[in-house]
């Protein structure tokens, strides 16, 4: 009797089946790396073009600053407690001035952060800022406009009751960080 030939395991092996499929497989990965970064891409091209256009709305509010009619045709526009004493007036608009750039700047953060939400933390080292939005611009912002319309408001709260008024009601900032930078100062 005669034995069955033993037929080795590698002749038995299809090896243009093996190539296709590996070709495949690594054709499969090279479509989703490449769908994973033009995701990363576009996430990147929005973060830049809302860093653009608030770039774009610092140079715009300094401009405005800088020229008196400017400034009138925005005190008339948007309704702003400016005082009619000359000194009292640009000391109003300096305020506003300040208190508008520090806006954008904390903007600009809070969109590199992850843009949280009311109540929801700056992560990512980004602690400090959180610190200078709630101290510096939401609690002056805030007790600003509590004392905007007393008789004894100076220059610098009507500057920034306007201010804190115009957040929620024209100013183009997202209302998503208006109640992100609401929620860092306690109402009293």
């Amino acid at each position: 009797m005669s034995q069955p030939e033993i037929v080795p395991m590698a002749s038995q092996i299809d090896w243009r089946a093996v190539a296709q499929f590996v070709t495949a497989g690594v054709l499969f990965l090279g479509l989703i790396y490449t769908a994973l970064q033009v995701r990363l891409l576009r996430r990147t091209r929005d973060t830049e073009d809302r860093i653009t256009i608030s770039q774009r709305t610092i140079d715009h509010n300094s401009l405005v600053l800088k020229d008196d009619g400017t400034r009138a045709a925005v005190a008339l526009l948007e309704n702003l407690h400016v005082p009619n004493d000359k000194p009292d007036s640009d000391l109003y608009w300096a305020v506003r001035g300040v208190h508008l750039s520090h806006i954008n700047l904390i903007w600009q953060v809070w969109q590199l952060a992850g843009s949280p939400g009311a109540g929801e933390d700056l992560k990512n080292g980004n602690e400090g800022w959180q610190r200078f939005a709630r101290e510096i611009v939401a609690n002056k912002l805030r007790a600003a406009h509590k004392d905007r319309d007393s008789e004894s408001a100076t220059p610098a709260d009507k500057a920034g009751g306007d201010l804190w008024e115009g957040l929620s009601k024209y100013e183009v900032v997202p209302p998503r960080f208006v109640a992100w930078l609401d929620s860092l100062s306690p109402r009293a």
